[in-house]
């Protein structure tokens, strides 16, 4: 009999490795954050960036899609800060979450970055032990 082991993945949706030129700015304050991308996923994007920020911060933002002049527009809220302290890290950065995007702008950046790679992974593959041990169980 062959047992599988279940692996698990935070990940709601692919992000793709992909720097693109965009405008991030706080709401409060109309702060710069950042003007690169490090990769992009139909929820957010991870954006290189020095700024003092808080988790849960609102932001505005638009990137400009990958070989084209269009941009599109969306609110979002800071996710996570990336120190840059990991191997691998290439500085700092921000993790946005996309609160509020254009339907159509959506779509756009999902069909320009559906051919980008995603970026190599930087952790190592959780096991998910409940679905292996649940998988072991239903095999017996």
């Amino acid at each position: 009999m062959e047992y599988s082991i279940a692996y698990r993945t935070d990940r709601h949706s692919t992000r793709h490795a992909v720097e693109l030129e965009c405008h991030v700015v706080a709401e409060r304050g109309f702060r710069r954050l950042g003007g690169k991308t490090l990769d992009v996923s139909p929820n957010g994007i991870r954006i290189a960036s020095d700024a003092n920020v808080f988790v849960g911060e609102s932001v505005v933002l638009s990137v400009k899609l990958p070989k084209s002049r269009t941009w599109v527009d969306a609110h979002g809220r800071v996710a996570r800060i990336e120190h840059g302290t990991r191997d691998g890290d290439k500085g700092r950065a921000l993790a946005i979450e996309f609160t509020k995007m254009d339907g159509v702008d959506r779509a756009l950046l999902v069909g320009a970055t559906a051919k980008i790679p995603p970026p190599i992974p930087r952790r190592l593959v959780r096991l998910d032990y409940a679905a292996s041990v649940h998988e072991l169980a239903c095999a017996s």
